[in-house]
């Protein structure tokens, strides 16, 4: 319609909402096929832009972020796991209760090397939107001010459309390399695509903020209550999903794959 005021506000989110499904099918089919193909096009991908918390913060700080993994918790909602080295959590977290975007964090561990932190984070960032295009990301550093990010997409994929899609939401980023690869065919990739076959996401979530979280370590570095609050979800609920993850994991593991 060539009316401005043909959709109320109701439409107008309903509408949205659809789009950001069919965008998110789409990717996660384009991720699906990735992990089927032997040559994949690595993309390495540099963003200056301060509208990332990540690179703002380690810009401000002068401190390192690499990702350890990115656990979605539901449309907007993104659980990080990352790796902070020169600069302390506590002056993090305090640039984190001035952003409206970080809804939680918290420290997971600490070791001789820094700290593992978890931060609830409600947006964008330029590894979400490299995600919601496509591309699998591999490695994520941040540091200086700088985020330098890799990861795989089809071969056949528009790099464009992934570029500009990347620069629309941060528009101090570009692309600095890129090269067809072959990926080797590993025991443990098979593995990986029969157990995400068996896995609902709920579960892989639940598994993933559990394991990058501290529960399965020991000494705990978190209790079951820290990862379900996280999560946004009760603690049995939470207790559900990783019954039912640590079955399909263990059944994935055991079960011969000929029978």
């Amino acid at each position: 319609t060539e009316h401005p005021a043909a959709f109320g506000d109701d439409e107008r989110a309903w509408l949205a909402t659809i789009g950001r499904q069919v965008g998110y099918a789409i990717a996660a089919i384009r991720r699906r096929n990735l992990l089927l193909s032997d040559r994949v096009t690595e993309l390495e991908v540099v963003c200056r832009d301060g509208r990332s918390f990540f690179v703002d913060v380690s810009r401000r700080l002068d401190c390192r972020f690499e990702l350890d993994s990115l656990v979605p918790i539901d449309e907007s909602t993104q659980l990080y796991y990352v790796r902070l080295e020169g600069a302390s959590p506590a002056d993090v977290f305090g640039l984190a209760d001035d952003e409206p975007g970080i809804e939680d964090c918290r420290l997971v561990e600490t070791d001789e090397d820094g700290w593992r932190i978890e931060l609830v984070v409600d947006g964008s960032c330029p590894i979400v939107t490299l995600t919601e295009y496509g591309v699998t990301v591999h490695e994520a550093v941040f540091e200086g001010g700088t985020a330098t990010i890799t990861g795989d997409c089809a071969i056949d994929a528009d790099i464009r459309t992934i570029v500009d899609g990347l620069r629309s939401a941060f528009p101090d980023s570009e692309l600095v390399g890129k090269r067809e690869t072959e990926r080797a065919v590993q025991t443990a990739r098979e593995f990986r695509e029969g157990l995400e076959d068996r896995l609902t996401d709920r579960q892989e979530a639940a598994l993933r903020a559990a394991y990058f979280g501290g529960y399965y370590d020991w000494p705990r570095e978190s209790t079951a209550e820290e990862v379900a609050d996280a999560m946004g979800v009760s603690s049995p609920t939470l207790h559900n999903h990783l019954r039912k993850g640590q079955h399909e994991l263990l059944r994935t593991f055991f079960d011969d794959p000929d029978e």
